[in-house]
């Protein structure tokens, strides 16, 4: 009886030992998991250098359900462009004749990809850390490209393929086909027509970087920054999921301010606090702490002197409060004291903590100096789709959590 006891031991541990080793092998084996193709393309993207030049691009791509959404379908064109210091420029610039786009995307060159099908291809990117913008077209019929300057600007027609911008900045344009100039509505409109066509729009510089060079540049560049990631057990199409992924929100992120808007498509031109806490932590949890601490330095910036946040803000303009939208929503609150603790806990970076330790402080007063009441939840708010005022279960849970980050600050700021 005693031997069988034993022997029934040891099965039952050779059992346990197996589960475990099959347990372990499957964590430890990569997934390769092959993703449905998207039927759905993107209506508008940002294309961003990163750093001080950020567009908005239309595709072509019909909206579904544009009143809903609240934009309506445009064909191809850059329809905004903002440049550091001097903020939107007014210019913007169509592509006509590609016909309805069929698909539009972003490669993991973080070029953006316009499909008209049958009639061609339309390229636009911006390299990294450059203040390029380059347009490319192989088209089947003549494609058209429209660049609309203010009149205001200066301008001066170097040649019929080269012109140089000369205020209220320094920028240059030159095409491998004519640029025809006309005025039209108070518009210096430069019109460039062909088959196998680009144009490049230059900001603050009137040097001329070849096209082929521009494109070697940006893939380095793009190249560079994925290869920084932290790259998670992933191969396949969910790896190349991962790296558009961080393409996307960092070509979101507003590269003056550090905001993030809200949606890539379509495309929703403010900056939810929330949204953008997420979209900071993902960034900050792949390795990427300069664009992260941008937005948390911002959010920083835009905290409310009772210690709360708006829930949203104007992308473009410097993060200008919507005063009339969604109030209270106090998610923000915990996320922020979250996710400063997690950046800290990656980096270890004491300057920065120290820099937004009072932006922590003073939301723990607001929640310590009366927010919290007698049954021990922050106020009612309209948290998380502004819809449903009531004491929500995302919020306090948020809030809770928020608190549990901040109280492990108290070691780690001496």
């Amino acid at each position: 009886m005693g031997r069988k006891i034993i022997y029934l031991v040891i099965g039952i541990v050779l059992i346990i030992i197996g589960i475990i080793m099959i347990a372990i092998s499957l964590i430890n084996r990569q997934v390769n998991v092959q993703i449905p193709i998207n039927s759905t393309s993107p209506s508008y993207l940002l294309l961003s250098n990163w750093r001080n030049l950020s567009i908005y691009i239309s595709t072509g791509y019909p909206i579904p359900k544009p009143a809903l959404n609240g934009e309506s379908s445009k064909p191809p064109s850059i329809l905004q462009i903002l440049y550091g210091k001097y903020g939107l420029l007014g210019i913007n610039i169509t592509i006509t004749n590609l016909g309805s786009a069929r698909a539009a995307y972003l490669e993991l060159n973080n070029t953006v990809i316009i499909d008209g099908g049958d009639n061609g291809v339309v390229s636009i990117l911006i390299p990294p850390n450059y203040t390029s913008i380059a347009i490319m077209g192989r088209s089947n019929t003549t494609l058209t490209i429209r660049i609309f300057i203010p009149a205001t600007y200066g301008y001066q027609v170097i040649n019929n393929t080269y012109i140089a911008i000369t205020s209220p900045l320094r920028a240059s344009l030159y095409s491998n086909n004519g640029i025809v100039v006309e005025d039209v509505d108070g518009w210096a409109v430069l019109n460039v027509q062909g088959n196998n066509t680009y144009v490049v729009l230059n900001l603050g510089s009137d040097n001329a970087i070849p096209l082929n060079e521009l494109m070697k540049i940006n893939d380095y560049e793009v190249g560079n920054w994925l290869g920084q990631a932290i790259k998670p057990r992933l191969s396949g199409a969910l790896l190349t999921e991962y790296y558009l992924s961080l393409l996307l929100i960092m070509d979101s992120q507003n590269p003056v301010t550090g905001e993030f808007a809200a949606s890539p498509e379509p495309i929703y031109l403010h900056t939810w606090v929330r949204d953008s806490a997420f979209a900071a932590m993902a960034l900050q949890s792949a390795g990427y702490y300069e664009p992260a601490m941008r937005y948390w330095l911002w959010m920083c910036s835009a905290q409310n002197t009772s210690g709360t946040w708006y829930t949203r803000y104007d992308f473009w303009t410097g993060g200008a409060p919507d005063e009339s939208f969604g109030i209270p929503e106090y998610d923000s609150i915990g996320l922020f004291q979250i996710g400063i603790w997690q950046f800290y806990e990656y980096t270890r970076n004491k300057t920065f903590l120290m820099e937004v330790l009072p932006c922590i402080n003073k939301s723990l007063i607001w929640e310590s100096g009366g927010a919290i009441n007698g049954n021990g939840l922050i106020p009612q708010d309209l948290s998380i789709w502004e819809s449903n005022y009531a004491y929500n279960f995302w919020t306090q849970a948020i809030d809770d959590l928020g608190l549990y980050a901040s109280a492990k600050y108290t070691g780690s700021s001496d």
